[in-house]
Order: structure tokens, then C-alpha cells, then sequence
């Protein structure tokens, strides 16, 4: 795969429910998850998708969507949740790297989780958005979900 990086920070604005809600994301700490995200926003892929998770109890947690497949009224709402972005001219599914970038570094980590005790420049707050992938951690594709 061909990776789409990402310099510098993106603004999109992305249409829920009619209301309109404005996501950043940061091409600087996280440059090949930013662009792969602005990629998919570019070719439409997001438009028309549902959102498939929402867990609020017993504490809010999160909301994912992203999938593809979610367009497809054919498609069973248990099935949400598998599938991925496929390439129109490879016809092969995209997954980009687990892209962590440790506190204080200059470049982001691919492929592995931080050590323990060590702090990622990024912070998994409240509204923050994350690409969605499987325990295997090179298996984003196009699901993300806002933290709530």
C-alpha cells in the first residue's frame, strides 16, 4: 500500500444527523493515520455510513463508525463492524500501522504499542477521534469512533 501522509493539521467538517461537527486531526504527530483519514473523507467513502457502535452505559465509552459496508441496505446491521475501505484499483482492503508518537519525540513509533509508563503525545480524551482496528495492531482501515 501506498501511504497518504499527512504534513501538518486538516480541519473537515462532517455532517451528523444534519448538524454539522467540525473534526481537526494532526497530520504532525500522527502523519499516515491523519492522511489516510482525509484520503477517505476526500473519496466520499464516509458519506451515507452509519455509525454502528454507541456504547453510553454503564459509563460513556464511544461511538464507531466508518464502515463502508454500512451504505448497503442489503447488508445486515451485525455485520457493521468488519469491514473496510477496498482500494477501487487494487481491489484490496487498505490497513495503515498502529502510529503512536511518544511524548517529547520527534517521530511517531509504527507497528507496536508504547512501553509501559511511556506517555503518547496524542491523549485518548473526550472527543478526541481514532482510527478503529481489530487486537492486531496494524488492522486500521476506515472505521474510527469519537471518544466520549
Amino acid at each position: 500500500m501506498g501511504t497518504i501522509a499527512l504534513q501538518g493539521n486538516a480541519t473537515i467538517a462532517m455532517v451528523i444527523n444534519g448538524a454539522t461537527v467540525t473534526i481537526e486531526v494532526d497530520g504532525n504527530n500522527a502523519p499516515i493515520t491523519a492522511g489516510n483519514f482525509v484520503d477517505l473523507v476526500d473519496r466520499g467513502v464516509y458519506d451515507d455510513t452509519r455509525f454502528h457502535r454507541v456504547i453510553t452505559q454503564p459509563e460513556p465509552f464511544v461511538v464507531q463508525g466508518g464502515d463502508p459496508q454500512s451504505k448497503d441496505p442489503d447488508i445486515p446491521f451485525e455485520s457493521f463492524g468488519t469491514g473496510g475501505f477496498i482500494d477501487p484499483i487494487t481491489q484490496e482492503r487498505r490497513n495503515i500501522p498502529l502510529e503512536i508518537k511518544p511524548e517529547g519525540a520527534t517521530v511517531p513509533l509504527y507497528n507496536e504499542v508504547l512501553a509501559e509508563g511511556v506517555k503518547p503525545e496524542l491523549k485518548h480524551e473526550q472527543g478526541v477521534i481514532a482510527m478503529a482496528r481489530s487486537d492486531a495492531p496494524d488492522t486500521a482501515s476506515s472505521q474510527f469512533y469519537f471518544t466520549l
